[in-house]
């Protein structure tokens, strides 16, 4: 669901990749962001090096696929920059607010191929990790709380969301 903190994840392992990948190449997009730049490339006649911009990457990082879903074109031309880097052995990491299974307007050559990796749901944080990562956001902040009870009692009280556990901090400071 939104809010458990998937862009955080994937932009997590893009960092991670730069700082330990050995040079390996990242690139991190949104499926709308590749929508609107497939769309530009195609006006301008320049499909070469909008393919070469995503399909020599070590590592493509793809935020929020469900929006692919009745985007014939768009959906065609992902379904071939994935099987271009899946064939040089990259590592494509992909986000959705639902498993491949549910995104029925997806043509079914695509998500079969999202369904042949590696799937995991990541469910909203149970107490003890919200108040973890509240623990940890006010140390990374240099926040001084004055009283230690107030994590447990905010992290009781947020919703299960990392956003909104990173703003309910922010208010109470």
């Amino acid at each position: 669901p939104p809010g458990v903190g998937k862009t955080h994840l994937l932009h997590s392992i893009g960092n991670y990749v730069l700082a330990y990948g050995a040079g390996l190449s990242v690139r991190y997009t949104t499926v709308e962001t590749f929508t609107n730049q497939f769309l530009a490339a195609l006006q301008r006649g320049d499909m070469d090096r909008f393919k070469g911009s995503y399909r020599h990457a070590d590592v493509l990082l793809i935020d929020d696929v469900q929006f692919l879903a009745s985007k014939a074109k768009t959906e065609e031309e992902f379904f071939h920059t994935f099987n271009a880097l899946h064939d040089l052995g990259s590592q494509l990491v992909l986000t959705s607010d639902r498993l491949p299974r549910d995104l029925s307007a997806l043509e079914d050559r695509l998500r079969e191929r999202f369904e042949a990796g590696l799937v995991t749901a990541i469910e909203p944080p149970d107490l003890s990790t919200r108040e973890a990562v509240l623990r940890k956001r006010a140390q990374h902040d240099g926040i001084v709380l004055a009283d230690d009870g107030v994590l447990p009692l905010l992290a009781a009280r947020a919703p299960a969301s990392v956003r909104t556990l990173e703003g309910a901090l922010i208010r109470v400071v």
